[in-house]
């Protein structure tokens, strides 16, 4: 459905050169529970019972006409129709995605991407890789404790910045990315848990013994061999406070994960 008066204001965009495109037989969850509406015919009526289908059909053959205006039947192909008129996306993935929903601002040289992986119901966190147009540092922002860290790897080329993310079923994150630093050297491609620590020190954390590899963007690659130590078994343990010297019993195994750091030359 579109109004009349939305009509005509998408009129005067298409006037202008505005890419229009209009997609057929989309289906539109209307209530929960599985409630739906499929539009075979998008913009086909109005919203009123003060206005007429016939104005807005009128209005919507005009823009048609316009050589910036396309029109599908299938969804599938929107990309393809704004990729041929040179319209980028904000943000976009490397690979199809249908866990995770972006929203992109920016604003004095910043660019704020907000991602949710939307599939809380799944069991494992779902790892993915965007791309953003621009260049620049990118960060990760903790929406619970105002933290933020500097992402150790990604990569810029070609006017795009990219990098990996990790999102737990439900869980919500904001990146952002500093389109005035060129950092000139940086990581771009690692299979180790890589951190930024408060010097600026690039930080390799090894929890399991193998062969690790990190590639900088100058090209340099360095390689190292890591014999992890183990974790350590808890069969019965206790917490002690130092200040009230009351102790608490934990009759629960558990485990402590034990990890190595590698401090890493830029």
């Amino acid at each position: 459905m579109m109004p009349v008066k939305s009509a005509e204001k998408l009129l005067s965009l298409a006037q202008k050169g505005l890419p229009v495109i209009f997609v057929n037989g989309v289906t539109e969850t209307v209530r929960p529970f599985g409630i739906t509406k499929t539009h075979k015919k998008t913009a086909s009526l109005t919203p009123f019972l003060s206005e007429h289908d016939q104005a807005l059909d009128s209005i919507i053959s005009q823009i048609k006409r316009f050589p910036n205006v396309k029109e599908t039947d299938e969804q599938s192909e929107v990309y393809t129709i704004l990729k041929n008129w040179g319209v980028e996306p904000a943000a976009e993935f490397l690979k199809r995605d249908t866990h995770i929903l972006t929203h992109v601002r920016e604003d004095s040289g910043w660019l704020y991407i907000y991602t949710y992986n939307m599939k809380y119901t799944d069991t494992k966190p779902h790892t993915f890789t965007i791309r953003v147009s621009g260049e620049g540092r990118p960060y990760m922002l903790d929406c619970w404790n105002g933290n933020i860290e500097a992402l150790a790897v990604f990569s810029c080329n070609n006017g795009h910045t990219s990098f990996e993310l990790t999102l737990a079923p439900g869980e919500a994150c904001i990146c952002a990315v500093d389109l005035n630093d060129k950092t000139p050297v940086h990581i771009v491609e690692t299979n180790a848990e890589v951190k930024i620590d408060e010097n600026q020190n690039y930080l390799a954390q090894i929890d399991t013994s193998g062969e690790y590899k990190v590639i900088f963007s100058d090209g340099r690659e360095i390689n190292f061999d890591v014999e992890a130590p183990d974790d350590i078994e808890l069969k019965v343990w206790y917490l002690e406070s130092a200040t009230t010297q009351h102790r608490l019993l934990f009759q629960r195994a558990g485990t402590i994960s034990m990890a190595q750091f590698y401090k890493l030359d830029r």
